[in-house]
Parts: C-alpha cells; structure tokens; sequence
C-alpha cells in the first residue's frame, strides 16, 4: 500500500514539478558576518538542465555577493546584491556546480539560500516549498514501500522454506 500510494503521489508531484525524481537542490540557512561566506553543492547536473540560485537575507539592504563556478571552477555567475536575488543559468557542462554567497557588508546578515533546478521555483523566482517537500514525502514513501515489500517477500520465503522442510508424510 506505502509503495503504492509513493507511486501516486510522485505522479501527482509531477504536475507541478516536471520529471520530479530528477530534481536536485540544495539550502543553505544561516547567518553570514563580514567577509563570510557559504558554500553549497550541486552534485551531477546535467547540461541543459536550467538551474536556478534564490538568496533572501535579512536586514535587506545588505551587500552580498552570489558566485556559481562550474565543475571546472570557472565561474559561471558573480553578482553583488543588496535585494533578494534570483537567478536562472543553463549549464554547459554536467558535472557538480557549486554556488558562494559572501557578505560583503560589515553587518551580519541571516541568509536562506536555495540551489537546484529551475523546475523548483516559480516564475517570479520564489521556491516552490509545498512541491519541495511533496517530491520528498514521494520518494521517503516509495522507498519505504519498496523495503517492505522486499521484506515481506523474505519472510514468505523463509515461511514456505520452513513449513515444506518439516511437513511429514
């Protein structure tokens, strides 16, 4: 029934988040003082996956800097800001991409960073929470639908397998 109901709610996931199982992302959330900085990783993206880099910090009008460098460390984005900021890049190559973020300010700032795919953000670049933790309440129960069921599969063996060794005629 678990396996089941993961099947269904990974297909319902996909209505808003196309192909969810291939989705990658990665946060960040935590407070950043002068000259500090974040690193988050994104492990085998593929190129021509759109991937996005969203950043909310507060007391907003902090200077901070978004930096993404590609599996090669060639930096593909490298932005100061004092805004939230969101950002859309194409990769060019697959590999892991890794994204920065550097108070630039003498104040500390609290920052909530989010790295992943496109798919995952809205149009006006605000995460999709809600379909975030969907897609992983998708997969937990598909993976614990399938572990069940191999188990119970084991146990039925195992109960045959005992039942014929001492059955007497």
């Amino acid at each position: 029934m678990i396996l089941f109901v993961g099947i269904i709610v990974i297909f319902v996931s996909s209505i808003s988040v196309p192909d969810p199982l291939h989705t990658v992302n990665s946060r960040y959330d935590g407070k950043l003082v002068e000259n500090q900085h974040a690193t988050i990783y994104l492990t085998d993206i593929q190129k021509r996956k759109n991937i996005s880099l969203y950043v909310s910090h507060d007391p907003v009008q902090t200077l901070l800097n978004a930096r993404v460098s590609n599996p090669r460390d060639v930096v593909v984005i490298n932005h100061n800001f004092s805004d939230n900021y969101y950002t859309t890049f194409n990769p060019t190559i697959d590999g892991n991409y890794s994204a920065s973020i550097t108070n630039v300010d003498k104040k500390t700032a609290k920052v909530d960073v989010l790295f992943g795919s496109s798919a995952l953000f809205y149009e006006n670049g605000t995460p999709k929470v809600f379909e975030r933790y969907f897609i992983m309440l998708g997969v937990i129960m598909l993976i614990s639908g399938t572990t069940t069921v191999t188990l119970a599969g084991i146990i039925e063996i195992v109960k045959r397998y005992k039942s014929k060794q001492f059955t007497y005629m």
